[in-house]
């Protein structure tokens, strides 16, 4: 039979022997671990960052594509109505560019008459339109 002292020494063996594999083991393990650099890892807290920030846009996209299309369904739907608030000097600004913008109108509305006037003139003296009213431009001085 062994003896207590030739099993301690059997154990030990085995101890130091699954020490040196425990090791091994431990070295395969931590090589076969993938390592990250600073820069690889500075990159892509970037991209997370970015990532957060593109969601967030995205977000507020969306809510700016909902509010326009009902404002486009409202201004259809003739349910929209324009309110601008202006000061008073704004306000006589836009007056006066209202009121220059009638004179324009109608001082081109004279002119398209003389216009019309002179074509009609030279027209009929040449014969063109010997006495056909329906090839005659339409008459537009009273709209």
């Amino acid at each position: 039979m062994k003896t207590t002292q030739q099993y301690i020494k059997v154990a030990e063996q085995n101890s130091n022997l699954l020490a040196q594999r425990s090791g091994r083991l431990l070295q395969a393990c931590s090589d076969l671990r993938p390592t990250v650099t600073t820069a690889e890892s500075e990159y892509f807290a970037l991209l997370q960052r970015i990532n957060a920030k593109c969601e967030t846009w995205e977000k507020s996209i969306g809510a700016a594509q909902d509010d326009s299309i009902k404002l486009c369904e409202a201004i259809e739907g003739g349910q929209a109505n324009a309110e601008v608030k202006l000061e008073m000097e704004q306000f006589e600004q836009c007056r006066k560019i209202l009121h220059g913008e009638e004179i324009s109108v109608k001082n081109s509305k004279e002119i398209l008459e003389s216009t019309r006037n002179i074509l009609n003139s030279v027209t009929s003296a040449t014969g063109l339109c010997a006495g056909d009213e329906n090839t005659s431009p339409p008459n537009t001085s009273s709209q």
